[in-house]
């Protein structure tokens, strides 16, 4: 006699529908997740290992990735990744950023940037503004081995931090 085992969640899927708003800055905990599952049946949610809640709302929070969690009252799970963002990039900001992605990404991006910081990461650009500005435009030794920045390209750095260094500028 064979036993068929049965798995009450295979057949159904749980649908998120995620809104999730930006922090206002890097240093700020304004980030804020919103979810509602769709289903016949009562969910509960959490964010990465934290205890379920009935609520679908996760305010105060940093800029970074999280793991949201649905679960129903099967005990069927269903996860998705969800990035908190720091704010709406200004042009400033965006200039420096698209510079240095133009002329440091070889040793300042990936998982393991060679030169120590990853400069595809918008907090960690306004954190390190200052390291950016001495090396780039006071020293400018950088970037190393290639050509340095023009004066127009240092203008974009020192007009940036000269309007306060941050994202939305």
């Amino acid at each position: 006699m064979a036993v068929e085992t049965v798995v009450p969640c295979s057949p159904n899927t749980i649908e998120l529908d995620i809104l999730a708003t930006p922090s206002i800055g890097c240093n700020t905990h304004t980030g804020s997740i919103k979810v509602r599952a769709d289903g016949n049946s009562i969910f509960k949610y959490r964010l990465n290992g934290n205890p379920y809640q009935s609520s679908g709302y996760f305010p105060q929070l940093s800029p970074g990735n999280y793991t949201l969690w649905a679960k129903d009252k099967a005990g069927c799970e269903t996860s998705q990744l969800v990035s908190i963002g720091a704010g709406t990039p200004g042009p400033k900001f965006t200039a420096v950023k698209n510079l240095l992605m133009a002329k440091c990404s070889r040793c300042h991006s990936g998982t393991y940037p060679p030169a120590g910081k990853d400069w595809s990461i918008d907090c960690t650009v306004t954190s390190g503004k200052w390291l950016i500005y001495n090396r780039a435009v006071i020293i400018g030794d950088m970037p190393r081995g290639g050509p340095a920045l023009s004066a127009a390209e240092k203008d974009i750095i020192t007009d940036w931090i000269r309007d306060g260094g941050l994202i939305e500028n």
